[in-house]
């Protein structure tokens, strides 16, 4: 069956629909798109389609040469037009983004300290990207977290914990500081609240904040932990899955903090969704506690994360659930001998370890078919560079003649 213009006109039409910022009418026409396929390209999924418009419609201007259609002065003259009015619509439009840019210049060093790891929000979309992952796991979040908090130790349903690393932190953690919010007025408004004292980090600790919230099925907001080379925002009641961090449910009330440039002065803030008016009684927030602990007093001490290996010290014979992603192809050693491996409830790699002190070691191999994908796409790309390089030697190029 073949398709005919019609058919084309229809595609490019909607192609278009697709790419061009129209007020309401690309949303209403991208609802139309399946969710899997607007996932799969990130936030802003029209960007992904961008370079195939640009190859589209250089390839439309040469069939419209080809075919004569611009081949009458009037035509050209009015192309012309478009096209200037498109360059100057551009200009300006990138004129915008660079003032904005200009505007909003960090210094150089602010670099640094978004790249720091307690800066790093290492889960935001790492699960999406995995396949065959039909869900988050229930301990996911968007914001940053300590992965070596993220071990558990779980009963044979795999879902039942022995121990966790954030449980014995806390039941190990000696209180550093501790105060409530305060709402300060801005306008009339109560715009945020700010914990009543600043907290201080010492770089090589180990800390966690814990928050008692008032009330948690009325907290809406954004809770922002600032310092000078720190920041962090969690959106609140929730900022991830039903057991991570966040207010109320089965959400867990503490955050791990620490510092890598040096001794830190925290201030902790909440700006609720909609501020609130001064003629209203404003509901407290939390009390927050700081909390130092050592992380040799963890059940799960994680030595390195390529390849993965840990020390265990587990109360009863358990699975380890690890925060990597279950994929067929894992294998695991307990000591020096072999070690089962499964697919934990929230679908991450699971190993069974003994009662007592262990060490457990954790790697991937692809299977066959991957490994063998892989080495044919290498030969391929070597082979096409070498019959390059064969080509040039046998046939180099001259100088150009004119006939």
């Amino acid at each position: 069956m073949r398709s005919g213009p019609c058919s084309w006109s229809s595609a490019a039409g909607f192609l278009i629909l697709l790419l061009l910022p129209i007020p309401g009418l690309d949303l209403a026409v991208w609802s139309f798109v399946p969710g899997s396929v607007r996932d799969v390209t990130g936030n802003w999924a029209m960007s992904r389609l961008y370079l195939p418009m640009a190859a589209a419609t250089v390839f439309a201007a040469a069939a419209g040469v080809s075919t004569g259609l611009w081949d009458v002065p009037e035509r050209r003259r009015a192309l012309a037009r478009v096209v200037a009015v498109g360059c100057v619509w551009s200009f300006s439009e990138a004129a915008k983004f660079s003032a904005g840019s200009r505007q909003l210049a960090e210094p150089p060093e602010s670099a640094v300290d978004l790249l720091r790891p307690e800066n790093i929000q290492i889960s935001r979309y790492s699960y999406t990207m995995m396949p065959d992952f039909p869900t988050h796991p229930s301990t996911f979040t968007h914001g940053v977290t300590d992965p070596e908090l993220e071990n558990h130790l779980l009963k044979a349903d795999l879902e039942t914990p022995v121990a966790a690393n954030t449980q014995a932190a806390l039941a190990a953690g000696t209180a550093e500081a501790s105060g409530a919010f305060r709402w300060e007025l801005d306008n009339g408004l109560y715009n945020h609240a700010t914990l009543d004292r600043t907290l201080l980090m010492e770089p090589g600790k180990s800390y966690l904040l814990k928050f008692d919230f008032a009330d948690p099925g009325h907290i809406h907001g954004v809770l922002q932990i600032s310092g000078k080379h720190f920041l962090r925002e969690y959106g609140l009641p929730d900022h991830g899955g039903p057991r991570s961090f966040g207010a109320g449910g089965n959400h867990a009330d503490t955050l791990p903090l620490w510092s890598t440039s040096g001794p830190e002065v925290l201030t902790v803030r909440f700006f609720p969704t909609s501020p609130i008016p001064e003629d209203q009684t404003s509901t407290a927030v939390a009390r927050a506690t700081l909390l130092s602990y050592d992380r040799e007093s963890l059940p799960v001490r994680v030595v390195s994360w390529i390849p993965y290996r840990a020390t265990i010290k587990s109360p009863a014979p358990a699975w380890l659930e690890t925060p990597r992603v279950f994929q067929t192809g894992y294998r695991a050693w307990v000591g020096d001998m072999p070690a089962r491996v499964q697919k934990s409830k929230d679908s991450l790699v699971a190993v069974e370890v003994p009662q007592g002190t262990s060490s457990v070691r954790l790697i991937y191999e692809a299977p066959a078919g991957l490994r063998v994908l892989f080495w044919l796409s290498f030969g391929s790309i070597l082979g096409l560079a070498a019959l390059g390089a064969l080509k040039t030697l046998r046939h180099p190029a001259g100088p150009s003649r004119l006939s």
